[in-house]
């Protein structure tokens, strides 16, 4: 069996290409009503979903996009939408913009009219909507640090919703009565719709000590005035009994693409979980660990008759890297993959992948790569792992073996995927 860094980024493609709106959106649009129908797009994978919608749907309908990146002016689909770029991860006063505009077309809605929105992960950083003794700029260093600390994408939505007039079900209560319908691309481990990009449309009630915990545990400074607007706010509103919501793709569905293709290039699949999150280093770890240990137990049951097989050890989830006073560059998926190669301990030759499925991974990259090449690449050049993960710098490092992966925006995002082929 050939296995090549084409393999690799050939099983990449597979999960994207199983989420993507092309792929897992026209069964779920709805046929037209007789009353208006106001269609907001929001999130990386905004632009596809939108296009797929216009492209579908056989009904009159006005809309809303909102998006990290200017779309393709030859997409004509897209002229039934008002557009706004906003800004992500960190949100700015496009953002802002687009917010207040969700929530005034939602509220011009009536009896007998619809809200459909079309969401995907990163909505959260675009629809910034700061409530009262709250402003923009207070939103903004909240969210860096948020993102700095190493904070869970469920913690982090928590404090968005306590401080949002959009997050926590709050768009679909302005829609009333009108009925909302929620399609929704899952970013979050567990695919709970409350942290989906902070659950615009879903009802969430939210205990402020817990809000004050996430805060105090990451230690999180702000000043006092806006501290206590965010832990005095009640988030409890009345919930729209006319809302509907479904989860059309997620971690699950690609890696289940990604593990039928490898079933069919005769792998024996390990499959460490959908839903993995935690520190990048200490997943890494623990990885580096267990597939020592999986090689370890083959060679035994070779000895006993078995035929050889390669291994394959995939996984899904959301994992974090824990910023500090170095100034690398890099973002979990990276550090995930420098810190394997560092610990793992094995003769046998090895392929890995790490990416995120929406194309960037902190810096930019979507992941990287490693192959049995760009290993002995690292040896060549006399690479200091360590040294390199010390510094926050695995994007670094992977640009000097040419070994990260660059897709730019994929229009899709259900979060990591992690690939390691031994052979």
């Amino acid at each position: 069996m050939q296995i090549t860094r084409k393999t690799l980024l050939s099983l990449y493609e597979t999960a994207v290409t199983a989420v993507h709106p092309t792929r897992c959106l026209p069964s779920y649009i709805p046929s037209p009503i007789k009353g208006r129908t106001l269609v907001v797009a929001a999130g990386k994978a905004s632009v596809q979903m939108a296009e797929v919608f216009a492209n579908a749907y056989k009904g009159p309908f006005e809309g809303l996009l909102i998006s990290h990146y200017s779309p393709d002016p030859t997409l004509s689909v897209l002229s039934q939408f008002e557009q706004i770029t906003a800004s992500h991860p960190i949100p700015n006063a496009a953002g802002q913009s687009a917010a207040i505009r969700a929530l005034e077309l939602a509220t011009s809605l009536k009896e007998g009219d619809r809200l459909i929105v079309l969401l995907s992960g990163g909505a959260s950083a675009l629809l910034p909507a700061p409530c009262q003794g709250i402003s923009l700029e207070d939103k903004i260093k909240l969210t860096q640090q948020l993102l700095a600390c190493g904070a869970s994408i469920q913690e982090i939505n928590t404090v968005r919703q306590h401080c949002s007039e959009i997050k926590g079900g709050r768009l679909a209560s302005q829609a009333a009565p009108a009925e909302v319908l929620t399609l929704a691309i899952s970013d979050v481990v567990g695919d709970d719709p409350v942290y989906i990009a902070s659950g615009p449309t879903h009802h969430t009630l939210t205990p402020k000590n817990s809000v004050e915990k996430i805060l105090n545990n990451y230690q999180i400074s702000l000043p006092s005035a806006v501290r206590d607007a965010i832990l005095e706010r009640e988030i409890s509103h009345s919930k729209n009994v006319n809302t509907h919501y479904s989860l059309i793709a997620s971690a699950r569905v690609a890696l289940n693409a990604v593990e039928e293709q490898l079933r069919q290039l005769g792998y024996t699949i390990h499959n460490l979980g959908y839903d993995l999150k935690g520190d990048a280093i200490e997943t890494a770890t623990e990885h580096a660990n267990l597939i020592t240990y999986h090689i370890a137990k083959k060679k035994v049951n070779l000895r006993e008759g078995n035929l050889r097989k390669p291994i394959a050890f995939i996984s899904g989830g959301e994992l974090t890297a824990i910023l500090g006073p170095a100034t690398g560059r890099g973002g979990p998926n990276t550090e995930y993959l420098l810190s394997l190669y560092s610990q793992l301990s094995i003769n046998n030759p090895y392929y890995a992948l790490a990416c995120d499925t929406d194309g960037k991974d902190g810096t930019g990259e979507a992941g990287a790569l490693l192959t049995p090449d760009l290993v002995e690449t690292i040896k060549t050049q006399k690479l200091n792992a360590s040294q390199y993960i010390k510094h926050k710098d695995s994007y670094t490092f992977f640009d000097e073996i040419d070994g990260l992966v660059i897709t730019g925006p994929t229009d899709t995002n259900v979060n990591d995927i992690r690939i390691i082929l031994v052979h």
